[in-house]
C-alpha cells in the first residue's frame, strides 16, 4: 500500500473525529445558551498538578447551588454540587489559563451557575468560553487539508 494513502487516511480519520467532537460541542453550547441560572457558592478553588504531565496544571473549582425543577406542575428545589467550571472542559491552551480561571472563582464567592433544567447535574459556571471549540475546528480543517494535500501532491512509493 502506498504511504501517501496511509498518511491521508490517518489525517482524514483524525479530521473526522475532531469534526464530530466539534459538532457535538457546538450543539452543547447552543443548548446551554438557554439554560436558567441560579446563584451558587464556590466551595473550593485551586490548581492541581497533572500526574500524567507534571508541567500541566489542572484547575479544580467546586461549587454548590440550588436548582429548581418543575415536575408535574410542582417546583422542587434540589441542592447540587458541581465541578464543571467551563462548558468547554478542562483542556487549556496556554500555561496561565488554568490560573486565570481559578482566580475568577475564588472560594467563598457567589457565582452564577447555569444548569440544564432537564438534568441539573449538567451545569457550569462559564458557558461562553468557546476556545476548545475553535481549536477542534482548526484541527479538523488542518487534518482534512493535510489529507487532501497528501492525496493530490504526495510522493508515490
Amino acid at each position: 500500500m502506498d504511504a501517501r494513502f496511509i498518511v491521508a487516511g490517518i489525517s482524514g480519520l483524525l479530521g473526522g473525529i475532531c469534526s464530530v467532537t466539534a459538532i457535538q460541542m457546538a450543539a452543547a453550547f447552543r443548548r446551554a445558551a438557554f439554560w436558567p441560572c441560579a446563584e451558587g457558592t464556590v466551595t473550593e478553588s485551586s490548581i492541581r498538578t497533572n500526574p500524567i504531565q507534571p508541567l500541566s496544571q489542572l484547575p479544580s473549582v467546586a461549587y454548590e447551588f440550588v436548582a429548581s425543577t418543575k415536575i408535574h406542575g410542582i417546583v422542587i428545589d434540589t441542592m447540587i454540587f458541581g465541578r464543571t467550571p467551563r462548558l468547554s472542559g478542562d483542556w487549556f491552551w496556554g500555561f496561565n489559563r488554568p490560573r486565570e480561571l481559578v482566580s475568577r472563582f475564588p472560594a467563598g464567592s457567589k457565582v452564577k451557575v447555569y444548569y440544564d433544567p432537564r438534568d441539573s447535574n449538567k451545569n457550569c459556571l462559564d458557558r461562553d468560553d468557546k476556545s476548545g471549540l475553535y481549536v477542534l475546528s482548526f484541527m479538523a480543517l488542518g487534518s482534512f487539508a493535510l489529507a487532501l494535500v497528501e492525496l493530490c501532491f504526495g510522493r508515490t512509493g
